[in-house]
């Protein structure tokens, strides 16, 4: 019976059992790793959209006039009006001498207690793990990511045109992938960027009809009062702003909307 039952399965602790946890524990820091390469590549998209954004507002709201001050003008002042000038300006000390080290010796921080360590230390990872934490390999999915990831690099890039055309055919490809809605909702940034407002609240609208509880849903229904916003419907505009904070009341672009104007 014993022998069944060895013939049967593998035993815990074996080489096979300790090669099948370890062959797991790697399949997980990769995929860990690739969900950390595909949000920096969000992030580095919106960083893009960031500067286009403050590069328009700039070209659209005219500089304000600067108040100078002349140094010293208080002076002539106070001779042409006869009126005493004013006092010299106070020093205010941060800190009194008293508290001042002896002989005016650098601080030294206070020793750590017993065990407590003040350096972090640095593991070292072999160069094979190394390499498949920053590798996609071969597979399906880590060909999908980097192809979702490349478009977002043209996004970054601000190559409108070739961005929209590299997430189009993304979602070709890939239309039942996890990261289809925000290849939508970067699409439809892209034409946000271009001032596109009617291509961009279709493609928002498109998202939240298809993936009404992804990732992007908050963001898509704020952009798309954002267009209405540019295209100068204050009433539209407001409408999907107190949706964004009625839906979303906790989300970054619940933050925005209430600072568009939602109420």
């Amino acid at each position: 019976m014993s022998g069944c039952a060895g013939a049967a399965g593998v035993a815990a602790g074996s080489p096979m059992a300790d090669g099948t946890e370890q062959a797991t524990a790697l399949a997980q820091i990769q995929e860990r790793a690739a969900e950390q390469a595909t949000r920096i590549a969000e992030l580095e998209a919106r960083l893009g959209l960031l500067e286009r954004e403050s590069q328009r507002l700039r070209q659209e709201t005219p500089p304000k006039p600067i108040d100078t001050v002349r140094i010293g003008s208080h002076r002539r002042e106070a001779e042409e009006t006869d009126q005493p000038p004013p006092p010299p300006p106070r020093l205010v000390r941060l800190h009194e001498p008293d508290m001042l080290p002896e002989d005016d010796q650098p601080l030294v921080m206070p020793t750590a207690p017993v065990g407590v360590t003040t350096r972090i230390p640095v593991v070292a990872l072999p160069e094979r793990r190394a390499a498949l934490l920053v590798a996609d390999g071969p597979d399906a999915l880590a060909s999908e990511r980097e192809s979702y990831r490349a478009a977002l690099r043209l996004l970054k890039e601000r190559k409108w045109d070739e961005s929209v055309h590299a997430l189009s055919e993304f979602l070709v490809e890939h239309p039942a992938s996890s990261l289809a809605g925000n290849a939508m909702y970067w699409r439809g940034e892209a034409y946000y960027a271009q001032r596109r407002y009617d291509d961009a609240i279709a493609e928002f609208q498109s998202m939240l009809a298809r993936f009404p509880a992804g990732d992007k849903a908050a963001d898509s229904t704020l952009k798309v009062g954002l267009c209405h916003l540019r295209r100068g419907d204050q009433a539209q505009a407001k409408r999907f702003f107190k949706q964004v904070l009625d839906q979303y009341p906790s989300s970054d672009a619940a933050r925005i909307a209430s600072r568009e104007g939602a109420t």
